[in-house]
């Protein structure tokens, strides 16, 4: 892509100056010329220019107070100013530094010097206008994980919180507790500490891929048994809200992929379509291929989504803690390591949802994913030593 042609104003009350110092400059910029004091100002605030050229000795408005007009306005005040001079004592020099100045150029003019200068401070804006926005960057990146984080406290903070109150309530009245009232306990307790479980890895994996250590070791993966060992994760609840979940997926369908991201990926969407689906809802699962793409739907009965908050779920900065049908808390992390996941192999995720008709989801990954070689890891060693809760 061709870098696109810096802005300069120039400045002097004599036109062969201008066309002067144009004949040097005009291949490598565009060019705005201005023949007195108040025509600078007017164009340098209709216009936006990466530089002003300015002749100090002009009639009316001379070239230092024209300097401090544009310092003191908003638009204008970061514009680099060199001054044209044939001036140069100290007190002059020192008064154009004074008001903001970043350079002098002597008349008459040294063609290549000119040239040498002007590239100088170009260069000098640009890199600060870039080191800037990498920090108007890295201060947005900090605020979204400062609130990214505070809800994740919160939510590690609210189960671990029941499991310890049930644990002392437990050890300090066990006898006072019927049989069934301690399987409650254990139950909830049962609950929760998988929630947490969840949610660790999912902070485990999210903090890998920010650090861009995830790396994948493709496998030829049978998409039922996928499917299917995760279901089991979620027996439990699925059986106790009486759940009805209906599994079709095409005989010996495969999906390249790495087993650790594409676990996840379907561990977070079967667990929000379990949490959002209310007793005796229904959840559908259904995977095929068409056109050398493996398409996996998983449509559910919940709670369903607004539409105007679709757009918002796979952004760091919208995370916010949403409850299921059974008020377990959630962060959001998990549906964006799966969209992170689903494009790491070179697939889509679409949502379609209405409040109180459910949600479906539909995650489209090619069949045989091409990876490029730094995204490949050597051995599945490397990535059994990484995934545990010591390396986060």
């Amino acid at each position: 892509m061709e870098e696109k042609k810096g802005k300069i104003l120039i400045v002097d009350d004599v036109a062969q100056n201008i066309q002067l110092i144009a004949n040097f400059l005009k291949e490598d910029y565009e060019l705005a010329f201005a023949l007195h004091g108040k025509e600078a100002v007017h164009q340098a605030l209709q216009n936006s220019f990466d530089l002003v050229l300015l002749d100090i000795m002009m009639p009316e408005v001379d070239g230092f107070k024209v300097c401090e007009v544009l310092k003191n306005e908003e638009k204008t005040k970061e514009v680099p100013v060199i001054f044209l001079t044939a001036k140069t004592d100290h007190q002059s020099i020192k008064k154009g530094f004074d008001l903001g100045g970043v350079d002098y150029i002597t008349k008459p003019f040294n063609g290549s010097e000119l040239k040498a200068r002007v590239k100088t401070h170009m260069e000098l804006k640009r890199s600060k206008e870039a080191l800037e926005e990498k920090n108007r960057a890295l201060l947005e990146s900090n605020r979204i994980k400062d609130k990214f984080f505070s809800i994740i406290a919160h939510d590690l903070k609210s189960p671990l919180n029941t499991f310890v109150s049930l644990t002392a309530l437990m050890e300090e009245n066990y006898e006072d507790f019927s049989e069934e009232e301690r399987k409650d306990f254990l139950q909830t307790m049962s609950e929760h500490s998988r929630q947490l479980n969840k949610l660790l890895n999912n902070l485990l994996q999210w903090s890998m891929h920010q650090r861009g250590d995830m790396k994948v070791c493709p496998e030829e993966l049978f998409l039922k048994s996928v499917i299917e060992e995760n279901l089991k994760l979620y027996h439990q609840e699925i059986r106790r809200k009486k759940l009805r979940v209906e599994t079709e997926v095409e005989p010996g369908l495969k999906v390249l992929g790495d087993p650790s991201m594409i676990q996840t990926i379907f561990r977070n969407l079967l667990s929000n379509a379990v949490k959002f689906t209310p007793n005796r809802g229904e959840i559908r699962i259904r995977g095929r291929l068409e056109q050398e793409v493996v398409l996996v739907d998983i449509k559910d009965t919940g709670v369903g989504i607004r539409k105007e908050r679709i757009p918002h779920l796979f952004r760091l900065d919208q995370v916010n803690t949403t409850k299921g049908t059974n008020f377990q808390q959630g962060t959001g992390l998990g549906l964006i390591l799966c969209r992170e996941f689903v494009k790491f192999h070179k697939g889509e995720i679409e949502v379609d949802s209405q409040p109180d008709e459910g949600t479906k989801i539909q995650v489209k990954l090619p069949k045989k994913p091409v990876f490029s070689p730094e995204d490949l890891r050597e051995n599945r060693e490397d990535e059994e030593n990484e995934n545990t809760i010591g390396s986060f």
